[in-house]
């Protein structure tokens, strides 16, 4: 049952194709990915246990000390020491709140991990029942990768030549980026993409995050402008400040995933009211554009 949880688990917690189809939004595919991935570690860690007491582990063979790097559990120490435990006590809110990008990479390596020392200790043939849930696993993973570069790529490059760039305006508390779009799409409320922007810090281009679509202005008859609205934080939005206020130009090659996201049809109703604390405003402004139009 746990390598079986591993499949869905496959498709990650970054927002896709796939998932904004089935009308998911962020927060609730999020909270799926992350129960999801409770119970298969929870289902990992018993079979371990209850392997270990029956017999006790051949720290010789190979797929024994596979099985405990996955959910190995040290009875003789009284501890947990495994990838398993490891990546649900990382994935505690504290720890990605505070510490999002190391929480972020280390999640993946011992993902990685995870599926390799069950792929070691998993007896039976290439196509035995729980290889082929390994295989699924590995094969939804890739082929979902493989879908987001290609939209990256269709959406970023025009013409064989990479142009979408983004300028980025220091407001008080919070900073404008308007991002000039390679190829536009329908734009609507509700709407948000994952924006990269390499060249904003030396990590900048490991670092993908989520903003809202605030409004948009066409720039050109091939091009649009989306302008987004970033509140002030640490890690990638600290880069943006450096940039914003040098000497040098603002414009940056950037990197855009998207759009994702399900709008709220509000045009069926006589009266609307929106609410909206900080920076909040940013997805509420399209819905404004919206229902004056």
């Amino acid at each position: 049952l746990s390598i079986v949880n591993l499949i869905p688990l496959a498709l990650g917690s970054h927002m896709n194709s796939v998932v904004s189809y089935c009308g998911l939004g962020y927060e609730a595919y999020n909270a799926i990915h992350r129960w999801m991935g409770r119970v298969a570690v929870v289902e990992g860690v018993i079979h371990v246990i209850f392997a270990v007491v029956s017999q006790k582990p051949n720290l010789n063979s190979l797929t024994q000390v596979a099985a405990l790097v996955v959910s190995g559990n040290y009875l003789r120490n009284g501890q947990a020491a495994s990838a398993m435990t490891t990546i649900l006590i990382t994935s505690f809110s504290i720890v990605r709140h505070h510490f999002y990008e190391i929480f972020l990479n280390i999640h993946r390596v011992l993902a990685v991990i995870i599926v390799t020392a069950i792929w070691i200790h998993v007896p039976g043939k290439l196509f035995s029942i729980p290889t082929i849930y390994l295989l699924i696993t590995c094969s939804v993973w890739a082929s979902l990768h493989l879908l987001r570069t290609c939209q990256m790529l269709y959406r970023n490059l025009r013409n064989w030549k990479y142009s979408c760039t983004v300028s980025i305006e220091t407001l008080p508390d919070a900073y404008q980026v308007h991002a000039k779009i390679s190829r536009p799409w329908k734009y609507r409320a509700g709407q948000y993409v994952y924006l990269r922007v390499p060249r904003a810090s030396y990590s900048a281009i490991f670092q993908s995050h989520p903003y809202m679509v605030a409004w948009w202005y066409p720039y050109d008859k091939d091009q649009d402008v989306v302008v987004f609205i970033i509140q002030r934080r640490k890690g990638f939005t600290q880069s943006l400040a450096t940039r914003s206020n040098s000497s040098q130009s603002t414009k940056l090659s950037a990197i855009v995933e998207g759009p994702y996201g399900k709008e709220i049809h509000l045009d069926e109703y006589g009266t609307v009211l929106l609410f909206a604390t900080g920076i909040g405003i940013a997805g509420q402004l399209p819905y404004v554009k919206q229902l004056r139009h």
